[in-house]
């Protein structure tokens, strides 16, 4: 929802500006969009596996293993 505001503010500004300063928007806007959807692919990723070990203790009546080490809170 961020992401959507902070691009229609960016619209809103580069239609007021010239040329030039509209190609180096251009660059950032794309880079901006690429970073967003990199973080996207990341959480989203983290997500399904979580939600894949959920799945199979679920199915298999078998609980998914932890790591004794890791700090529970």
């Amino acid at each position: 929802m961020v992401a959507g505001a902070l691009e229609i503010l960016i619209g809103f500004w580069s239609s007021q500006q010239v040329i030039s300063s509209r190609a180096a928007l251009l660059i950032f806007y794309v880079g901006f969009l690429a970073l967003f959807r990199g973080i996207t692919e990341i959480v989203v990723a983290f997500e399904l596996r979580g939600a894949q070990k959920d799945h199979f203790a679920a199915a298999t009546g078998v609980p998914a293993q932890r790591d004794p080490n890791q700090i529970l809170s």
